[in-house]
Formats: C-alpha cells, sequence, structure tokens
C-alpha cells in the first residue's frame, strides 16, 4: 500500500494501525516528512485484514490545515530497492502470478515485485536486466501504482545479446515520474520461472 500527503498545506503524519478506527490494535506503521518537505510518503505490506489509516498534524500547536491523502493499493508483496544501481537475487518460483507483463501475453508464470518510491516533480530514469545469474526464460517489466493494473512503463521479452540464447530480457531509459509508487517486475515466458538476478539503475 502506497499513501502520501503532497498537496496538504500544513505539517502531515500518517499512523496505520490493526484494527478498526474504533478499536485501534497494534501500530503497524508511523510516516512523517518526505522528499525534504513537511508533507509524507510511504510504503508497507499488509497482511489482510482491517487497519486503520489516521492522518494528523506534526503537533497541536499547528494550525490546522487542508489535508489532500492519496492511497495508492500496490496489488502484491514486494521488496523495496534503492536509487542508484545495484543488484537483487531471489527465484521466482517462489513467488504467485501476480501480473501478465504487457509483452507477454501468454505469460501465466509465478513472478517477484521490486519497488520503490518517486518524489513529487521528480522523474527517475529507469534501467533494468536479468542478462546475468538468471536461469530461465524471463520477462522484465517496469508498472506505476498497482502492479497488475497499473501503466506499464517499460516492458521486454528477449532482449538481443542477454543472457542464453538471448531468452533474458533488458530494457532501457524508462521515466518513472512522482510522485508515486513504482514496480520492478520479474515475470517469466509461458509458466518458466526459476533463480533470477535482477540489475537495475534507477537515477
Amino acid at each position: 500500500v502506497y499513501l502520501d500527503t503532497f498537496g496538504s498545506n500544513f505539517d502531515t503524519t500518517l499512523r496505520v494501525f490493526a484494527g478498526s478506527c474504533t478499536a485501534l490494535g497494534a501500530l503497524a506503521s508511523c510516516f512523517d516528512d518526505a522528499c525534504s518537505v513537511t508533507q509524507t510518503q510511504g510504503a508497507l505490506s499488509l497482511a489482510a485484514g482491517t487497519y486503520c489509516l489516521v492522518a494528523d498534524q506534526y503537533s497541536s500547536a499547528q494550525t490546522l490545515g487542508a489535508l489532500t491523502l492519496r492511497l495508492t493499493r500496490g496489488g502484491r508483496a514486494g521488496t523495496a530497492v534503492g536509487t542508484g544501481t545495484g543488484t537483487v537475487s531471489g527465484n521466482s518460483c517462489s513467488g504467485t502470478n501476480a501480473s501478465t507483463p504487457s509483452c507477454q501475453s501468454s505469460s501465466t508464470a509465478q513472478d517477484t515485485g521490486h519497488y520503490f518510491l518517486a518524489c513529487p516533480g521528480v522523474t527517475r530514469t529507469v534501467t533494468a536486466n536479468t542478462c546475468t545469474g538468471t536461469t530461465f526464460d524471463s520477462v522484465i517489466s517496469l508498472r506505476a501504482g498497482h502492479a497488475s493494473s497499473g501503466a506499464t512503463l517499460a516492458c521486454n521479452d528477449d532482449a538481443t545479446g542477454c543472457g542464453t540464447s538471448n531468452r533474458q530480457s533488458s530494457f532501457t531509459g524508462a521515466s518513472a515520474v512522482g510522485p508515486g509508487l513504482f514496480w520492478l517486475q520479474v515475470d517469466g515466458y509461458l509458466s518458466n520461472c526459476g533463480a533470477y538476478t535482477l540489475g537495475y539503475t534507477i537515477n
């Protein structure tokens, strides 16, 4: 689940509690200040159930203001990746079939998701590949917002010169325009899944 309060005109905080808002349970997460402003941005994984989202002002000394709240369901579990250049390894056979890549509609494979956030007014340039360390016919995609129904920003199945028999995938120069939640997803052709290494650059 992605949350932000950009557009609000006061210093905001966000808290997520287990249970209903009339019977608050344990605090699941708390967010305060993001993107060098006093508004809030965050993402967290929640198990099935009921939760209460509390939007508040930072302190009682502040003047009340107008709240703008954005909530986006991510549509899957995932792991966060940071900006810069990095790699992440895993096994997509331990995932779920949470999405179908737009460039390979025949995919019924299990897939995995890795997410990052972007601030307001920031465009992240994204490059990703599974060319090295991936053992199956892979597909990679970049989506905004919801992992299966969000806009596809990049998708590739089989890149020339990438991996064994050109069956791994790569894309360069995709744009992720903030604010929001973005997914890098490793999928497979047909039902293919297995060990992978996702290389990425998010600038």
